[in-house]
């Protein structure tokens, strides 16, 4: 549920084919036990984001435009909530999360141009989150 930067649910999964939607509301989400590669997490469709197709991930020096995108790498590139993207207007349709490889804190931007209101709405341990653990509904 995301936001303001308070728990808002901490949710402890199985032993794999769990799946966990997360989206941008107050707090933010603790999922723990998450198994790359069997678990899966689950971001509601944006603008440039088309439900139940696949993800392509990017680094923050590989980001360019393309659809149902989403930028995965270490936190020191992402920055605090995705600041160090910097401003990424000329792609504000299809860019709107961000997730840390090393620590699982998962970014929001409504607008996709990471120049001011991202929010972290998640925090996810257990295994490193891969773009094969995404899905779009």
């Amino acid at each position: 549920n995301g936001g303001t930067g308070t728990v808002a649910d901490i949710i402890t999964l199985g032993s794999g084919n769990d799946i966990v939607q997360l989206v941008a509301e107050a707090g933010i989400d603790l999922i723990g036990s998450f198994t790359t590669l069997k678990d899966k997490v689950a971001l509601p469709a944006q603008t440039g984001f088309t439900a139940g197709s696949t993800v392509t991930a990017q680094t923050v020096a590989g980001v360019a435009s393309a659809a149902n995108r989403v930028a995965i790498d270490t936190i020191g590139n992402l920055g605090a909530v995705g600041v160090t993207l910097g401003d990424l207007s000329a792609y504000a349709d299809d860019l709107n999360y961000a997730i840390a490889s090393d620590t699982g804190a998962v970014f929001f931007d409504a607008d996709g141009d990471w120049s001011g209101a991202s929010m972290q709405i998640g925090t996810i341990s257990g295994s490193t989150v891969v773009v094969a653990d995404l899905l779009i509904y």
